[in-house]
Formats: C-alpha cells, sequence, structure tokens
C-alpha cells in the first residue's frame, strides 16, 4: 500500500509540473483585443411591459434580490433593465453580460444583442 501512494504521487507530481509549462505558456502569450462588442436594443413600441426580462436578467438579480422573486420597483442602481411607462429600459449598458436571457424570454421579441465594432 505505501509504494501504491508513492507511485500516484510521483505521476501527479509531474502531470502538474506539464501543466505549468502549459499555463506559462498560455501566460506569456498577448491576448487578442476585442473587436465586436454587444449592445442591449429596445423598441418600445413592440414592448408589453410584462417585466420579463427584467426577472429573467442574472445582473439584476445580482444586484436587487427583489428582482429575481418579480418585483419591478425599487431598483438598485447597478440594475442592467426596468419597467417604465409600461416599455423596457436599458438602465446601465456596460453592466450587461450578453447572456441573451432577456431576448428568449420575450414574447413579442422587443429586446435583442446587436453586434457593434469596438471603437
Amino acid at each position: 500500500p505505501v509504494q501504491a501512494i508513492d507511485v500516484r504521487k510521483t505521476a501527479i507530481t509531474a502531470e502538474m509540473e506539464k501543466k505549468k509549462v502549459f499555463e506559462k505558456k498560455l501566460l506569456d502569450k498577448p491576448s487578442p483585443e476585442p473587436t465586436l462588442t454587444s449592445e442591449l436594443v429596445t423598441d418600445e413600441y413592440d414592448c408589453l411591459g410584462c417585466g420579463n426580462c427584467v426577472i429573467v436578467c442574472p445582473v439584476n438579480a445580482y444586484a436587487n434580490k427583489e428582482l429575481a422573486a418579480g418585483h419591478l420597483n425599487n431598483m438598485d442602481e447597478k440594475a442592467l433593465l426596468e419597467v417604465e411607462n409600461g416599455a423596457v429600459n436599458v438602465v446601465d449598458q456596460k453592466v450587461c453580460g450578453s447572456c441573451g436571457a432577456c431576448a428568449m424570454i420575450c414574447p413579442t421579441n422587443a429586446i435583442w444583442l446587436e453586434k457593434r465594432e469596438v471603437e
């Protein structure tokens, strides 16, 4: 039993050394600059104001626990979406993670992600 443990340790140590070399190669290589980004676009005329997008948005759920429970008021300043005057509004475009959950849940396709060139 003791020899088996030594063999495993030796095998694991060798694999860990290979991993370190690979990780170093990845870190030494510069990452490419992004050329595309996405932006949330809404159509207030098609929007029903149902609030499904507000509820399903993971950024909103993180910003305000009441939003995750379906309450559409008392917004936190870091929230992404809100329903105001019967239509959805993008509060802060910078916090969007581009997951597309809002676009998938919208019954009228009144919200979508649009690709844009990085400036």
